[in-house]
């Protein structure tokens, strides 16, 4: 037992991660020290141009930094040769007849020994060698692992380009709250009730994008550590024995089906939709500057939806003490006018 250990501990050292077959020209990432197969890893490399990305610590080295692992090579031609032996010691047997499972019923999905063939039980079913069939399953597997993957990067580029959307936002509501605040300084305490409302509106706003990117985030990354959970549980697969890996296959290949994995999120269209009208209120805030008493408060609530609570118009007696001098005020102190 300590044996078989050793060997597959081996096995396991000269398998690449990529396409889970012993390694062919390995190379070694030596920033990290983790080894692939040339071909695995240059097909990772596609799209970087200097640098390569490793699939197994996920980050990204110069390209420079590759090189050939030679010892590994003889590691392998090892790992190879014993594996080959252990095969033909290890043979599992028939419970029944005591034989070497040779052969695998596709109808029944169980493996099959020459005398288990022969019996009324399965000389109506389609069977073939259990090396043929374990190979075939496993290039199934395979299929679907690639597609996993790539389902899974196209989830992280999601989760990413969300998360950029989110900022672009925050910034942009950030720079329309200083536009607000800027409008508003020239008739500090005549419109210091709508420019708490404007703040308020926008509070909500930044409130609502930052609840939908915990969201977005949130969903993205159930679905990644889903996935991360189905490749490690097809990766160990795919290591087992064949009699072993042939065991319920055709669940474990239903469950690796791409149209089961649904992208979600995308920002809220409302989102963007409320901040464009917050940026057209602004200009609204100079167009219509010499009658703002009446029109300000009535287009904003237009643009902006109707806010939470409730608001009254209420009259301003303004102080000529504390107005710009480049302001003019009424004689009642009720309304005031820009000469200019």
């Amino acid at each position: 037992m300590a044996a078989e250990n050793h060997i597959q501990c081996l096995q396991d050292a000269a398998t690449c991660s990529i396409c889970l077959e012993f390694f062919k020209d390995p190379v070694m990432i030596t920033d990290c020290g983790h080894n692939f197969c040339q071909v695995c890893i240059t097909q990772c490399e596609e799209g970087l141009h200097t640098d390569i990305f490793c699939p197994q610590c996920r980050e990204t080295f110069p390209q420079r930094n590759l090189r050939p692992n030679r010892q590994l090579v003889t590691v392998t031609d090892v790992a190879k040769r014993l594996s080959m032996r252990a095969a033909e010691r290890g043979e599992r047997v028939c419970e029944e007849h005591g034989e070497a499972l040779k052969l695998f019923c596709e109808t029944d999905q169980k493996p099959l020994c020459l005398i288990c063939r022969e019996s009324w039980a399965h000389q109506a079913h389609a069977v073939a060698p259990i090396q043929e069939a374990a190979q075939r399953y496993k290039k199934q597997i395979q299929m679907h692992l690639e597609n996993l993957m790539e389902e899974r990067r196209r989830l992280e580029e999601l989760k990413l380009s969300e998360t950029q959307k989110h900022q672009k936002y925050q910034q942009k509501a950030a720079a329309e709250r200083q536009k607000i605040v800027s409008e508003f300084e020239q008739l500090r305490q005549f419109l210091e009730e709508q420019e708490q409302l404007l703040l308020s509106w926008l509070g909500e706003l930044g409130r609502e994008i930052e609840k939908s990117q915990e969201e977005t985030g949130t969903k993205l990354s159930e679905q990644i550590s889903h996935l991360n959970s189905l490749i490690r549980e097809m990766e160990e697969k795919c290591q087992q024995p064949p009699s072993d890996l042939l065991q319920d296959i055709r669940s474990s290949l239903r469950r690796c089906k791409r149209g089961e994995f649904q992208l979600l999120g995308m920002i809220s269209p409302g989102l963007e939709i409320r901040l464009r009208n917050l940026s057209e209120q602004n200009l609204t805030l100079k167009e219509t500057f010499r009658k703002f008493q009446d029109a300000l408060p009535s287009d904003l609530e237009k643009g902006m939806g109707e806010p939470q609570g409730s608001y009254s118009k209420v009259k301003v007696t303004l102080d000529p003490n504390t107005a710009h001098p480049w302001l003019s005020l009424s004689e009642d102190w009720t309304s005031v006018r820009d000469p200019a």
